[in-house]
């Protein structure tokens, strides 16, 4: 009976591992995919462009400044 019970703890920690390192996988594939985390510096010229045609799902957020 112990060894039935190790031969079990075995596979579902085999089983635990594979699905890990799967869900790790997908996590990866995710990060990669991602468009976001771009900063750059934009003039009152390219707002229109880069603000409100960047796209129906994407989100700017903006850090209005002046210099000086």
């Amino acid at each position: 009976m112990d060894e039935l019970d190790l031969l079990e703890d075995e596979e579902e920690e085999r089983v635990l591992a594979q699905y890990r390192m799967k869900r790790l996988a997908e996590m990866k594939a995710e990060l990669g995919a991602a468009q976001f985390g771009r900063v750059i510096e934009i003039s009152g010229i390219d707002y229109v462009n880069e603000v409100n045609k960047a796209g129906k799902d994407i989100w700017v957020v903006l850090h209005l400044y002046q210099r000086g």
